[in-house]
């Protein structure tokens, strides 16, 4: 079974939706999720951008002189675009302002406390919004390719 784009993007979407709640608990530190969730929800940013990196290939071989972020960026809404790029923007604020300067267990340790896991549901909130803002722009994109509309030209809607 192959999951079509609108699929993988209402995935995408839930995934951004529980990690954004998922991050405010464990910002607020009214939860600490278990190791399952964390696994999950790591898994799914690496799907995520594999799909991505799909996304931009394909479109980087149907229009080769295009910047593929650039393109599939001017796509979508305003409001998304810039929200997306302000995730993006916060995931590493939110990740420098998690680091402790405290000697701990060495370069691996499995004990994730709330202020490591704040830091990386921060990249979670980013990966996934990076590949439903990719998804999103494909699909308008193949809509537009059907109405023989290039990408950065306007449509009448």
């Amino acid at each position: 079974m192959r999951l079509k784009t609108d699929q993988i993007n209402y995935i995408l979407a839930g995934g951004f939706i529980t990690s954004f709640v998922l991050h405010l608990v464990i910002y607020l530190e009214l939860y600490l999720p278990h190791s399952w969730v964390i696994l999950i929800m790591t898994s799914g940013i690496i799907l995520s951008w594999l799909y991505s990196s799909r996304i931009m290939r394909h479109h980087k071989s149907e229009y080769p002189g295009g910047n593929p972020w650039v393109d599939l960026f001017s796509l979508i809404p305003v409001w998304l675009k810039y929200f997306t790029y302000m995730v993006i923007v916060y995931s590493f604020v939110n990740f420098i302002s998690s680091l402790s300067f405290k000697s701990g267990g060495g370069y691996i340790d499995s004990n994730v406390s709330a202020i490591k896991l704040r830091g990386l549901s921060g990249f979670w909130l980013a990966f996934y919004a990076i590949g439903f803002s990719l998804g999103l722009g494909s699909v308008i994109r193949d809509k537009n390719k059907i109405e023989n509309i290039g990408p950065g030209e306007e449509t009448e809607s």
